[in-house]
């Protein structure tokens, strides 16, 4: 197998949250089917639909779910902030057992941000309805350092029926110390709601029946949310390493 540590990745603009995912060499990471559902993966040749294949992982917090309606290891990175991202450390190979389940075809391990030097706001705009909204700050608090962020963004697409996507997310963390030597509390809340931008017949395009934009059921769309608490205590000394971790997470999703 291979494994690469990329580091400072939010220095690097992204459009949507995959796109941070993409500095892998080798990974594809699409989206079908509207703004909020969780992305398709490609990588190593293998279709890895929605993450039944490729472990993801941010701060030690597994995204892969065990169990899901919508397929088994259904992994949601849509909730991700790529300018919170410190480092992406990628593994592409067969399945490796320190990585546990869906790590057969390779495992994504994400790092945030522990504090920023200065606080940030941004507000961009572009073509098709786009839209965002997004700020972060550190403050110093009980020998440690708080970071919050937020981000408000719309998206219709070029779309007949407009994807009319509205996501919200929010971050908040308490880290005291390094990362092998100190603790972390990190609660994290989002939710999306979106139109489907679903599969259309070839034969309807090449007719001139309908737009490659179209669809068949305008009422086609969904919604999820996702709410999480996770955090970690570590020490590490020149005879021995401790890590102890622990995290809740409630999700739902919704498809008309």
């Amino acid at each position: 197998f291979r494994r690469v540590l990329f580091r400072s990745v939010n220095v690097l603009p992204a459009f949507r949250p995959g796109e941070a995912l993409e500095i892998v060499p080798g990974l594809a990471v699409t989206q079908h089917s509207g703004e909020g559902k969780a992305n398709q993966y490609y990588l190593r040749g293998f279709d890895l639909d929605h993450g039944t294949d490729l472990a993801l992982y941010l701060d030690s917090m597994p995204l892969n779910m065990r169990t899901h309606g919508h397929g088994q290891g259904y992994a949601d990175a849509n909730f991700i902030m790529p300018e919170l991202l410190e480092t992406v450390d990628a593994r592409k190979g067969p399945y490796n057992v320190e990585d546990g389940d869906f790590s057969n075809a390779g495992t994504i391990r994400m790092q945030y941000l522990h504090r920023v030097p200065e606080g940030v706001f941004t507000s961009t705009g572009g073509a098709f309805g786009y839209g965002r909204q997004f700020g972060m700050k550190s403050w110093s608090f009980a020998n440690g350092d708080i970071l919050g962020a937020g981000e408000i963004s719309t998206y219709n697409g070029p779309w007949t029926t407009p994807n009319s996507a509205h996501k919200i997310n929010g971050v908040l963390r308490y880290t005291q110390g390094e990362e092998n030597n100190g603790l972390s509390i990190m609660g994290m809340a989002y939710a999306n709601r979106w139109n489907s931008t679903d599969q259309i017949p070839l034969d309807l395009i090449s007719s001139g029946q309908m737009s490659r934009w179209g669809t068949l059921n305008p009422k086609d769309g969904g919604e999820t949310t996702r709410f999480s608490v996770s955090g970690h205590w570590a020490q590490e000394t020149s005879n021995y390493k401790t890590r102890v971790e622990a995290f809740a997470m409630h999700s739902t999703l919704g498809l008309n």
